[in-house]
């Protein structure tokens, strides 16, 4: 019966793990070919029916609901879910829900797998290799091949950055080839020029470092953190030679793509509301049908330009219900990551440096309703798997 159960164990391991490389492979060939993108959201609504079977047994038991985040996260898809029937545009909202779904399970299948060490360290490692060599000279495609230059922007770059993210996490000094692939996938982002995920990787790596330092500052510590500066700066240099022209025109655009004008109108919009959208909000897609009206729907679009924010997606669309759901999830990440602070504190310093993008990208970006974060995914599962038994990670 044992053998049985390892053997279920692994078979999901592996078909797991197909289905990230499925996925990270269908979303390189969508930013190349846009116009295939409801084939990605039938092939991911096929991998989400599937992680509901893999973690069928787990889900049913009392002791997989102690981790409050992921409760949280589950009660904003159960919210989403049913304003879906009231919504203007029902389908989209339903496609919009299993999104969200699909983000929240492959949560959860990851603090699953590596709880029950069918997926241990070693082949995280091995799925963080496998997936930078794919991310890397896909975005570069992207960023040199000129009709989908912009598509580097919009799609590769928050994908790229939690990869990064979660290979530093579980980067050991013996891991040579890692290592590499961190240092060429930065360079990468670089080359993107997307200022959000270069802002957020530039905020963490300095409260890492505040974090870091403030406990194991030595001579020699502070001489090597100067040497990794200068070659930042030569490194900044080389990609100013190369990209230069499109950093200054990106530099230039001070409006955030029109996000200073959007943000205000939503929010005087929603406080110019009623008590009950107040607190329960103007239904899904409540924001981007608001956004439709105030700044004109797009040729082709049946409703207005996403809220680029997920607190104002969520606070719109859900109300300060939604808003202080969103709230609890990360406190109790928070809290989380503090645990891991007297068992690992070098490692609590990469992840709660990384929380700060987390943090900001949810209130100038968004997380929920994308499919393409599955290394997000990763990052939270890993915080939720820490076993403060133990002096490792995993």
């Amino acid at each position: 019966m044992e053998r049985l159960v390892i053997s279920r164990l692994n078979l999901a391991k592996y078909l797991f793990i197909s289905c990230i490389f499925a996925s990270l492979s269908l979303d390189v060939f969508i930013r190349i070919k846009p116009e295939y993108v409801g084939m990605s959201v039938f092939f991911k609504t096929t991998i989400f029916l599937l992680f509901i079977y893999l973690s069928r047994k787990w889900l049913l038991k009392k002791s997989s609901y102690r981790e409050f985040g992921i409760i949280s996260l589950l009660a904003l898809c159960l919210i989403s879910l049913l304003y879906t029937y009231s919504s203007s545009f029902p389908l989209d909202s339903l496609t919009r829900t299993i999104k969200l779904l699909y983000w929240v399970f492959t949560i959860i299948m990851f603090h699953f797998m590596i709880h029950f060490n069918t997926l241990d360290k070693a082949s995280l490692k091995k799925v963080l290799i496998l997936a930078l060599m794919l991310m890397i000279p896909a975005t570069l495609y992207l960023i040199f091949f000129p009709q989908v230059e912009h598509l580097a922007q919009a799609a590769g770059a928050y994908p790229l950055l939690w990869a990064i993210y979660c290979a530093v996490i579980l980067l050991d000094k013996k891991d040579k080839l890692l290592f590499i692939l961190i240092v060429i996938a930065t360079l990468t982002l670089f080359l993107v020029v997307k200022r959000g995920a270069i802002l957020c990787l530039l905020a963490s790596v300095c409260f890492w470092f505040y974090l870091y330092n403030t406990k194991y500052i030595t001579a020699k510590k502070l001489l090597r953190t100067m040497l990794i500066i200068v070659g930042a700066i030569f490194l900044l240099l080389m990609f100013f030679i190369i990209r230069g022209d499109v950093l200054i025109e990106r530099a230039a655009d001070t409006s955030g793509s029109g996000r200073d004008i959007m943000y205000a109108l939503i929010i005087l919009d929603y406080f110019a509301s009623g008590t009950l959208e107040v607190i329960f909000g103007h239904g899904a897609l409540g924001v981007q049908e608001f956004t439709g009206k105030a700044l004109q729907i797009r040729e082709g679009a049946k409703y207005g330009l996403q809220a680029h924010s997920d607190w104002l997606t969520l606070l719109y669309d859900f109300g300060l219900l939604g808003a202080i759901i969103f709230a609890s999830f990360h406190v109790f990440l928070i809290k989380k990551i503090k645990q891991i602070k007297s068992i690992n504190y070098p490692i609590y310093c990469r992840i709660m440096a990384m929380y700060l993008s987390l943090f900001m990208v949810s209130f100038f970006s968004e997380i929920f309703f994308s499919t393409s974060l599955i290394f997000l995914s990763l990052y939270i599962a890993l915080v939720y798997s820490f076993n403060p038994n133990k002096r490792n990670l995993l």
